[in-house]
């Protein structure tokens, strides 16, 4: 009886194996790194952001903080190029910079490799907690340049009010007073959408950044380039800066 069974556990293995190779197949094809090295920092050192947005993306998650599941829309734009990704939590203590090839074949909705070294550390921070920002472009500096492109977190990346009917909630993570944010989409010289009041953010740490503002966008929406329109009202002359930002809907 033994030798009739002794196949057993090994069919269960190879059956195991097939079972994950079917669950990998299923996700979401990942964008490479284009240094094959993932950069980033982690200290106890938190250094003042100078940065006005810090980040931009579709949907609020509202579960942890998971790097395996940072994903991006991709627009038509980037395909074949590089694009830069920025992330940063909200106490300034971590922060990653790093740069991925964007195949001309690859599909819309696409996951980043990420290779923290800590990730259980990472996964202490709420979604909330953390800002990504990605950007169209060929160099990863600290200043950012090259089209802003919406981010999305979490395992269906889209959560808590991110798809109401046909409105998908655009969100800024802004380094400013929320009362003194107006924060917009624009399409030309036509106001697209405007934010809801901009609130504070819940976290008792703010330095990367302060604030969160919500522009509901409606679904028929025609994917393209816009102008993302923030300005702070200062006491005395406000100032506004104009962002350029693909957007590609889910």
């Amino acid at each position: 009886m033994m030798r009739r069974t002794a196949w057993l556990p090994a069919v269960l293995i190879m059956l195991g194996m097939a079972g994950a190779e079917m669950i990998a197949a299923a996700e979401s094809p990942r964008l490479q790194l284009a240094s094959g090295l993932f950069y980033e920092r982690y200290d106890g050192k938190a250094p003042v952001s100078g940065t006005m947005l810090v980040g931009l993306q579709l949907g609020l998650a509202d579960h942890d903080f998971d790097p395996d599941q940072v994903g991006v829309l991709l627009p038509n734009e980037v395909l074949g190029r590089t694009i830069c990704v920025a992330i940063t939590s909200q106490d300034g203590r971590y922060a990653a910079r790093n740069l991925y090839n964007v195949p001309s074949t690859a599909s819309r909705d696409a996951l980043l490799v990420t290779r923290p070294k800590n990730p259980v550390q990472l996964r202490q921070y709420k979604a909330g907690e953390i800002a990504v920002t990605a950007r169209a472009s060929d160099e990863c500096g600290p200043a950012g340049v090259g089209p802003l492109i919406p981010v999305r977190l979490g395992p269906d990346r889209v959560a808590n009010g991110g798809r109401t009917g046909s409105v998908t909630a655009l969100i800024a993570f802004i380094n400013e007073d929320p009362e003194r944010i107006s924060f917009r989409l624009i399409k030309g010289r036509d106001i697209v959408a405007e934010s809801q009041p901009c609130i504070t953010s819940l976290s008792t740490t703010r330095i990367a950044y302060t604030s969160r503002c919500d522009v509901s966008v409606p679904g028929g929406l025609a994917d393209g380039k816009y102008d993302i329109e923030l300005t702070i009202n200062g006491s005395f002359k406000p100032q506004t800066e104009r962002y350029s930002v693909y957007l590609a809907r889910p």
